[in-house]
């Protein structure tokens, strides 16, 4: 049985209202946001497109993409991840009346199953086929999502995809955890403190749960509590 990702992702999203202008490698220079350690300038800049209504470029270590109503921000490197909570807190510290209404802390995870009935079993526990069986000829698993309530008291609620992954192969299981939180009341929301600060605040929950969620639902391990 598999133990560990293959691949990974961790990426937050935040829904609002943006001026995608603003968000350029340039900025980010400026606030010591995005730096290289050696050189104190932005790392490793690729420009895909910098226009007043989107934004997306990436550095070594992230990819960030903004629209007038939606923020992107990602990273593939796992000893990165708390740099991107990092990069997100002090970019809305800045910006600290940017109206912000959803976040999602989201990770991915790409499994390599070890054989083809291992990887069969994924599908089987999570969707059984003796239903199934009645109405199709092979029946098999190419998407599932559940979504569950929250249970810390927050707004919001935690949805999980799997999924065969298409960047692992042979045997793959991709696996996305959405933890999603909203304001209280955006109609009276001043600026994005709420957001920012619970992102601060979630983070290392947030990531274990996830992590848990995916091992305990593709690998049938039991986490203790």
């Amino acid at each position: 049985m598999a133990d560990s990702a293959r691949l990974e992702r961790l990426s937050v999203v935040l829904v609002g209202a943006f001026n995608p202008a603003i968000f350029q490698p340039s900025w980010f220079a400026v606030h010591n946001l995005i730096l290289s350690d050696e050189n104190k300038i932005p790392s490793g800049i690729k420009l895909g497109v910098v226009h007043p209504q989107f934004v997306d470029f990436s550095t070594e270590n992230f990819q960030i993409q903004v629209m007038q109503q939606r923020m992107w921000a990602a990273t593939g490197d796992v000893s990165f991840y708390d740099s991107l909570r990092d990069l997100m807190y002090g970019t809305f510290t800045l910006l600290s009346h940017t109206p912000i209404i959803k976040m999602g802390i989201n990770r991915e995870f790409h499994f390599q199953m070890p054989s083809e009935d291992e990887w069969n079993a994924v599908g089987d526990r999570l969707v059984p086929k003796d239903g199934w069986k009645r109405v199709l000829e092979r029946p098999g698993m190419e998407s599932i999502t559940i979504q569950g309530a929250r249970t810390d008291g927050r707004l919001g609620f935690v949805r999980v995809r799997v999924e065969p992954s298409r960047h692992v192969q042979p045997f793959g299981v991709f696996v996305e955890v959405n933890d999603h939180y909203e304001v209280t009341d955006p109609e009276t929301v001043e600026g994005c403190r709420e957001l920012v600060d619970t992102m601060v605040d979630v983070w290392s929950e947030s990531l274990e749960r996830a992590e848990q969620i995916a091992r305990t639902m593709v690998l049938g391990v039991e986490e203790d509590s």
